[in-house]
């Protein structure tokens, strides 16, 4: 039993990795259901759980061992990373065990819609790093997400987990040979239902961008070092490789785009809630360009006293009007934010007080989240912001929406991770956002991947990795309508909720009456 789920973690690591692996993923969760119908005891369910949740984070969160170039203290964030999933996937089989138990819910059927309703779980809190949603292991092949746009991305592991569950089904009841197939018949059908419908649609859509308006974005892929992003000395000469690159990049351009903190130095906001940064605005007039860009941005008040740090994104226009900024929402644990600082009295909107401050070490926890979605525009372009992880978040990707984003750009620094799995998987996990809402991406990273990917979540568009370049894209704004999952939300939730209280109502109404 704790075999089978050791197999399912680490099949399920390599299907989570940019390997193109991911259509086997319902083979993942045959192995997990198999061995659920071995389950005897909660203990059983509980070893089960750990077996599975550890080896896949082992193997799936294996590029945060890369941090230890910068810090031995890489390997503890390693075991955190696995230590987090670990509660959730004892809930998963431990769950679905007590389910059967208490509501009559099949523990296969209960297996499934526990693990779609904790991926939810895992979007939400000051802790949520949703990275492992099945959904994103699909980036590297995107026909699988055509019914994203419907069933949003819990849906795609619900339609997993169908898959799984008639396939169980045939293996269990395989002496009838006939029986066997048919749900065999059915898991196949139903397993190949999403790229054939994206086949059917994708005509369509290329011809809709075909006949949409034109913006020609230019990357600016600076390939900074984080060494010299962190040492002051460096910032005069980092200012000057991007005030190059962006005259270079400005040339047949309808705006130039750099990445997640490429800005040197803070940039402040004022009182007025107007960004100051002369330097930039000087170089978008002398382009004539606009110029969108990642930044540290410090709000300040009276005296010119900070009061709080973003990492966030603004607009220099070259004629001088208001641009507008973005500050990151979702802040990474610890790194960015401390986990319920407002709880335990560690407010970064106090600590920001003592000024602007360039080290690295000081900066760690110290970010504000960023206020509100900001939509900044740019000819047919309505561009909604995502910074670095953000993108693992579909409801941060669906509030742009709703605001009346017609594309996505998301900003990242993935140098961190050095030549790991990171950073490619990172790039291909924007096809989920894309498809959920039918919108472009453009991506601007400073070490790569650089990339434009369309509406059907295909990377038509990419850099290397490490190179210093401009990646010169046309995006074509989306001109379709909201799609169901951008109106709706995560409707899919709902049946998944009502399962149980529908199996527990059944079974009571099958009990024979007891005298």
């Amino acid at each position: 039993m704790t075999l089978y789920g050791a197999i399912a973690g680490v099949t399920g690591g390599l299907c989570w990795l940019p390997y193109g692996l991911a259509p086997l993923l319902p083979l993942v969760f045959v192995l997990m259901l198999r061995a659920m119908r071995l389950v005897g005891t909660g203990g059983d369910a509980i070893r089960l759980g750990l077996a599975f949740g550890a080896v896949r984070y082992a193997v799936a969160a294996h590029f945060l061992l890369a941090l230890y170039r910068y810090s031995p203290l890489a390997i503890v964030f390693y075991f955190l990373a696995i230590g987090f999933i670990l509660p959730l996937a004892v809930l998963e089989t431990r769950g679905a065990l007590a389910l059967e138990r208490r509501t009559g819910l099949p523990r296969t059927l209960g297996f499934g819609l526990l693990y779609v309703l904790l991926e939810k779980v895992r979007t939400m809190g000051d802790i949520a790093f949703p990275a492992d949603l099945l959904s994103h292991a699909y980036g590297t092949n995107p026909a699988f997400l055509a019914w994203v746009p419907v069933i949003g991305p819990y849906g795609v592991t619900l339609t997993i987990m169908l898959v799984a569950a008639l396939l169980d089904q045939a293996i269990e009841v395989w002496p009838r040979r006939r029986a066997a197939a048919g749900w065999a018949a059915a898991a196949l059908a139903l397993w190949a239902a999403p790229p054939l419908t994206g086949l059917l649609t994708a005509p369509a859509a290329v011809s809709r961008d075909e006949g949409a308006a034109v913006l020609r974005v230019a990357i600016v892929q600076p390939n900074t070092t984080l060494q010299d992003k962190v040492d002051p000395r460096r910032r005069a000469a980092i200012l000057d490789e991007l005030r190059a690159m962006t005259r270079e990049a400005a040339a047949e351009a309808d705006l130039v785009v750099w990445p997640e903190t490429a800005r040197p130095a803070m940039v402040r906001i004022g009182a007025d809630g107007r960004v100051d940064d002369p330097e930039v605005s000087d170089l978008a007039r002398e382009t004539g360009v606009p110029i969108l860009y990642g930044a540290i941005l410090a709000e300040v008040g009276e005296g010119q006293r900070v009061q709080a740090l973003f990492n966030g994104a603004a607009l220099a226009r070259p004629d001088g009007a208001i641009g507008g900024w973005y500050g990151k929402q979702r802040l990474i644990p610890f790194a960015e934010g401390v986990p319920f600082a407002r709880w335990i009295g560690l407010d970064p909107r106090r600590r920001a007080g003592g000024g602007p401050r360039h080290e690295l070490l000081s900066l760690l926890g110290n970010f504000s989240s960023g206020p509100e979605s900001t939509v900044f525009t740019v000819g047919p372009a309505r561009i909604g912001v995502l910074i670095c992880f953000e993108g693992l978040f579909p409801s941060l990707a669906r509030r742009a929406s709703r605001a009346g984003a017609n594309t996505l750009f998301v900003l990242t620094n993935d140098m961190w991770w050095g030549r790991s799995a990171f950073a490619p998987w990172h790039a291909r996990m924007v096809a989920t956002r894309a498809l959920e809402l039918d919108l472009p991406v453009v991506r601007a990273a400073n070490s790569g991947v650089s990339s434009l990917t369309d509406r059907s979540g295909r990377q038509v568009e990419r850099s290397a990795m490490y190179e210093r370049l401009v990646l010169r894209v046309p995006l074509h704004p989306s001109t379709a309508g909201p799609t169901l999952y951008a109106r709706l939300g995560d409707w899919i939730l709902v049946p998944i909720v009502l399962a149980p209280l529908v199996a527990y109502f059944v079974t009571r109404r099958r009990r024979p009456a007891t005298r």
